[in-house]
């Protein structure tokens, strides 16, 4: 669950959509078994250490897009 969460996470901070990270769970969960709201707990955790912590990534992205990450970060860790 922590790596999906972190490429999940990455996949989310590279704009790559919603529909993008459904197909790759839905992809990967055939084969395995795995805890959804974990993997986005995880997500959330790596968006908000990312964007608000000492690993910040140099992303091209605007301030409204980075608020929209956080609040999504943060809706998933509180699931």
């Amino acid at each position: 669950e922590f790596d999906l969460g972190v490429f999940i996470a990455h996949m989310q901070m590279a704009s790559q959509g919603d529909g993008a990270v459904e197909l790759f769970l839905k992809s990967y969960d055939i084969e395995h078994s795995i805890d959804n709201d974990l993997v986005y707990q995880f997500a959330g955790i790596e968006i908000l250490r990312r964007l608000l912590g000492v690993a910040q990534l140099p992303l091209s992205i605007s301030v409204g897009q980075k608020r929209k990450l956080i609040t999504q970060a943060k809706a998933w860790i509180s699931k």
